[in-house]
């Protein structure tokens, strides 16, 4: 992480600077020139400081990856087309908000910005944030400083000011974060730098072309604010499926699986499952590493690993796996979760020891399905004496990570509300957890 922190120190500090000299010599054509440096000069500087010639290879064959399937291109077309309706929208309210339909300035900034601006943004902070975050979560941090960092060029580069400002400002803040989210998500399932550049283009391109023929502030807060809420509109589309993507099928919920002898009588069983295109030999290896300490959880590191980024590559210390073994549930956890049953690559069934039976059992089952593809089934099952153990999470005396507080308040919950609570947390990690999984193998296997 302190690359990252030095590319955006850099990232400013080299835009900034370049915008305020623009701005003392009364030469406002030379703002945006001076600020786009930033982004392309920190990363290419940076990438050579930490990654030598070899990062600089990879950083160029990510600006030539154009091999990622048809449907992935489909997406330069979510910001021109929700601009488009907008306009279409507003301008039948008013002629003041008829494009403007300036096409050499909509591809001179659709160009300039789409590809000095990602050479940084997508080519060197996005790939490091998703080795920690989510795409969600790694979007949103890249978005809130990516957006501030234009506010400097469009205050100066304003002829009007006063309050409104502000309101555009935030709007601002809003419209980027929320196409930072969906540029990552898209990098996340593509890794391509092109692609990345391409959605800045038509984001920034169809702005510039369809902006309104007479844009007074009060207009753009309009305009702008309009357009600020619908880019969300896909986003939380994205957010839905990915959380229902961890739905398992009926069938999936009910058939028995092998580690469901170790808890006959539970008091919760939870279901969950995800396709991934990869075979089981291609899972298996992130499956064998998993734990505190170990790999991780592919989860919210700073809840179940001790804020440790969780690994992005196969470890070979952690492929040999035993049954007996410990894969930590927590950092310095020494008594879960033990390995239970192992049948590499298919099945990896992880307990909660407790007196005298185990109290949960973790079960992580792939299955293959067609074309290359399998499915990951994982399934939790809670023994009443679960919440006995629940209630005095963590040792006497010992520092207590976030989760072990968890716990102890919902050991003390009656049944139907730890159900319903604990049902929602557990979904809300594990989903993380399996996405995660999904993530890292598919990327490594191209």
């Amino acid at each position: 992480m302190r690359a990252l922190r030095w590319y955006f120190v850099l990232a400013f500090v080299i835009s900034w600077s370049g915008v305020l000299l623009a701005a003392s010599q009364h030469q406002l054509y030379l703002l945006f020139v001076a600020m786009l440096i930033g982004p392309s000069l920190s990363s290419i500087v940076l990438t050579a400081y930490y990654e030598r010639a070899r990062g600089l290879r990879e950083l160029a064959q990510r600006l030539v990856r154009w091999r990622f399937g048809s449907r992935w291109y489909a997406s330069l077309f979510v910001a021109p087309v929700t601009l488009g309706l907008v306009a279409a929208v507003l301008s039948l309210y008013s002629p003041s908000f008829h494009p403007g339909f300036a096409v050499p300035f909509a591809l001179i900034a659709g160009f300039g910005a789409g590809i000095f601006e990602e050479l940084g943004w997508t080519g060197f902070a996005t790939p490091r944030l998703l080795r920690r975050y989510s795409w969600f979560d790694a979007g949103l941090l890249l978005g809130v400083p990516w957006a501030i960092w234009h506010l400097l060029t469009d205050y100066i580069g304003r002829d009007v000011h006063g309050w409104l400002w502000i309101p555009h400002a935030l709007q601002w803040i809003v419209a980027l974060c929320a196409f930072r989210i969906f540029m990552t998500w898209i990098y996340s399932h593509t890794r391509s730098l092109l692609l990345g550049i391409l959605l800045h283009v038509s984001f920034t391109g169809s702005q510039a072309l369809l902006w309104p023929v007479k844009p007074t502030l009060p207009v753009e807060l309009i305009w702008y604010g309009l357009f600020a809420i619908a880019l969300w509109i896909p986003v939380a589309v994205l957010v839905a499926k990915s959380f229902a993507s961890i739905g398992a099928s009926g069938r999936e919920k009910t058939r028995a699986m092998p580690g469901d002898r170790i808890i006959a009588d539970p008091m919760f069983t939870v279901t969950h499952a995800i396709t991934i295109d990869a075979p089981a030999e291609r899972i298996w290896p992130w499956l064998a590493q998993l734990g505190s300490s170990r790999a991780g959880w592919y989860s919210y590191d700073r809840i179940d690993n001790g804020g440790q980024p969780s690994a992005d590559r196969i470890v070979s210390a952690y492929q040999r796996v035993r049954r007996g073994d410990l894969m930590p549930a927590l950092p310095g956890a020494t008594d879960a979760f033990i390995v239970e049953r192992i049948e590499a690559p298919h099945d990896l069934v992880l307990t909660v020891p407790g007196d005298p039976a185990p109290i949960l059992s973790w079960e992580h089952l792939v299955e293959p399905l067609d074309a290359g593809r399998s499915r990951l089934i994982v399934r939790g099952r809670v023994s009443r004496a679960w919440k006995r153990m629940a209630r005095g999470a963590g040792q006497a005396g010992e520092k207590k990570v976030f989760i072990e507080y968890v716990y102890r308040v919902l050991g003390r919950l009656p049944d139907m509300l730890l159900a319903f609570i604990g049902g929602v947390g557990h979904r809300w990690m594990e989903a993380r957890h399996m996405r995660g999984i999904k993530e890292r193998v598919e990327a490594s296997v191209g």
